[in-house]
């Protein structure tokens, strides 16, 4: 009978051991060094395993060893433990180095989800760091991975100047309260010399289901703030944003803060023109909210050289009763707008039967031209971005103005203009009365825009929609003025999106569906095989030659 070989631990079998211990410790040295990019107890722990294994290695097994450095005949194990280590610690490399360059790949054919350029525009700009600060719980980790791999393309394609920092309000709840936040809540601001947020300049980021827009516009916010100057006159009987009644602008004048606009009120007869003092240049945007005693020569004169130099003027003019019309076809103020800007207001009233409030006097926005005043009123995508207006007076467009105008806001095809102003606001009545009303169609928002010049000028024939009773119902209300401010002030040719609509949720890689994912299935189920049987095949025929 053949005897069996006794199993017998050699001291070549104890070094090879060794040796795979001393690789995985170096290699675990290694990833702890990288991962935190320092030295650490763990990299120092791993450096300690692997210098022991390789030092026993080469005291035990020194051929082995020495063979294995210089190429010579070593164990095959051996080799292909190393190899494996190798191969790990190259996976492992890369994904420490996709992870801490924050790399995205947008594998669309349109590039839905690359940055856009006016985003990319707006990063340009930046000369302080941004900090985009958001709260997450351990219950809102699924949205933290989602938001992040949004917030990460910032960081990319600003350069690092936005950073990003999330903190869960339960473990940090003081942190919290600095930022009054709650679960979910997203802010940006800047950042100070030592690193810390600058408090003074944090704002939250309205994060709705098209982000790019929400923060994009948040960020070009910030770079604003306290840029622009809006002025409410309130020397003609106009609103006031010190008013806080249903009928009053105070939210409106809060809505403009929270956009970076600075808000004052001014008297222009009373505080400047006797004075003898123009409208600064500081000064981005005049607003007359419902003037009801008519505009004096003097204060005309005043905004049209305010108004060459570049300047912008939003008029909110009601439906004008009483023996003095303001804004009526002879108003001395309404035919300088007819003249030099080719726009003025309607001695009518809108009426429409078919898209309408709870009366046909609650005109509702039917038409809308696509133009950056009418960014985000889209009611077919979403029925509370509509805007409202309580008895309001079409807008004239002239067809052949002196400088460049158009609308913005227009009736349905149904409606009509009610030019019996007296029994509408007397009695509340109205019928549209062939041969003396017009049927059709009506301009409710319209612009021009003095192309060399400068100035800008928007006409809104309702100032109710933007008072505190109504601005915020429908949202539309409250859009349109922030837009119109936007325009006046050129905040629009930094921050363009249009209609454009983007996803709530990014992964890191983004690929369309149907045409992409067939290419990636061909790629991966026939190419990468085919090519591997291909190798496998000329290996084999070269080996069978010798």
């Amino acid at each position: 009978m053949r005897k069996e070989r006794d199993n017998v631990l050699t001291r070549g079998d104890i070094g090879q051991l060794l040796s795979f211990i001393g690789a995985f410790g170096i290699l675990f040295a290694v990833v702890a060094l990288l991962w935190e990019g320092q030295m650490n107890t763990f990299a120092w722990f791993g450096v300690g395993v692997g210098a022991l294994g390789l030092g026993g290695w080469l005291i035990l097994a020194p051929r082995d060893f020495l063979d294995f450095f210089t190429g010579r005949r070593i164990r095959q194990s051996t080799l292909a433990v190393f190899s494996t280590v190798i191969f790990i610690g190259i996976v492992v490399l890369i994904y420490i180095y996709v992870e801490r360059s924050v790399i995205t790949l947008d594998m669309t054919q349109s590039a839905t989800y690359t940055l856009s350029p006016t985003t990319k525009r707006v990063l340009d700009d930046l000369n302080r760091e941004i900090r985009i600060t958001a709260f997450y719980s351990p219950s809102n980790i699924a949205l933290r991975e989602l938001d992040d791999q949004f917030f990460r393309q910032y960081e990319v394609e600003s350069g690092g100047k936005v950073t990003r920092s999330y903190i869960d309000p339960i473990a940090q709840p003081g942190v919290a309260t600095l930022f009054n936040a709650e679960d979910g809540d997203v802010f940006i601001s800047y950042v100070l010399d030592d690193g810390t947020v600058d408090f003074n300049t944090a704002m939250i980021v309205p994060m709705g289901e098209k982000q790019e827009r929400d923060m994009t516009s948040a960020i070009n916010r910030l770079l604003n703030t306290g840029n622009f100057t809006v002025l409410y006159n309130i020397g003609f009987g106009e609103r006031s944003p010190n008013d806080v009644s249903t009928n009053g602008m105070s939210l409106s004048g809060q809505l403009l803060r929270f956009e970076g606009y600075n808000t004052e009120i001014v008297d222009l007869q009373n505080d400047l023109v006797a004075n003898n003092v123009q409208i600064p240049d500081s000064v981005d945007v005049i607003i007359l909210s419902r003037p009801i005693e008519r505009v004096s020569g003097e204060v005309i004169a005043l905004l049209d050289d305010y108004l060459k130099r570049g300047g912008g003027l939003l008029i909110l003019g009601d439906v004008a009763g009483g023996e003095e019309r303001v804004l009526s076809e002879d108003d001395p103020f309404n035919q300088y707008l007819w003249t030099n800007w080719g726009i003025r207001f309607d001695d009518a009233v809108a009426v429409d039967y078919t898209v309408s409030g709870d009366t046909p006097l609650d005109v509702v926005s039917f038409q809308i031209f696509d133009s950056p005043i009418s960014a985000d009123i889209d009611p077919s995508a979403d029925i509370n971005s509509r805007t409202q207006f309580r008895v309001a007076r079409p807008i004239v467009i002239s067809e052949n103005p002196p400088v460049n105008n158009g609308r913005v806001i227009m009736t349905s095809p149904d409606s009509y203009a009610e030019t019996d102003i007296a029994q509408v606001l007397l009695s509340n009545a109205y019928q549209y009365d062939e041969g003396v009303d017009r049927l059709g169609a009506m301009t409710l928002v319209g612009w021009a825009a003095d192309g060399e010049d400068g100035g800008r000028v928007i006409l809104i024939g309702d100032s109710d929609f933007a008072t505190d009773g109504q601005i915020a119902t429908p949202a539309g209300n409250g859009i349109l003025l922030v837009n119109a401010v936007r325009w006046l002030v050129g905040y629009e040719d930094n921050v363009t999106f249009g209609f454009e609509s983007t996803a709530t949720g990014l992964p890191a890689i983004f690929v369309d569906v149907n045409t992409q994912l067939n290419q990636i299935a061909l790629f991966t189920l026939f190419i990468m095989p085919g090519g591997l049987m291909l190798i496998g095949g000329f290996i084999y025929f070269r080996r069978s030659r010798r």
